[in-house]
């Protein structure tokens, strides 16, 4: 039973280290295709009325390029937000995108580590 545990999560730590080899390598192709985002404004702008809190603490897990974080600081700059992602390449583009946002380069399944409750988002 061990070995299978064992071999399980080494099988996913190669998955992992897979999808972040490709989000790095494709990541200013996945920029360019998903940067607009127009067809969710709609549900973007739900979101920002439903945070009444003036400087609310915002986490966006695989946050890419940033491209819905843009579309939130827009409408609301006050936002502390804090984007996470796997890929270095995206966590580059998301900060050039939204230099008012914190990101941070993490697997989101680990973000148990905010267990906290506050979020290292804060402008200084």
């Amino acid at each position: 039973m061990v070995k299978v545990i064992n071999c399980r999560t080494t099988m996913n730590k190669d998955k992992t280290k897979n999808a972040v080899a490709v989000f790095n390598k494709r990541a200013n192709e996945y920029q360019d295709k998903f940067m607009d985002t127009q067809l969710y404004h709609e549900s973007f702008d739900l979101f920002c009325e439903h945070i009444t809190k003036e400087n609310a603490d915002i986490l966006e897990l695989a946050c890419g390029p940033g491209n819905i974080i843009k579309y939130l600081l827009k409408k609301r700059p006050d936002f502390n937000i804090l984007g996470i992602d796997l890929s270095l390449n995206m966590i580059d583009l998301a900060k050039a995108n939204n230099p008012t946002a914190t990101f941070e380069l993490m697997d989101c399944r680990n973000v148990y580590s905010f267990s906290s409750g506050r979020l290292p988002c804060r402008r200084a």
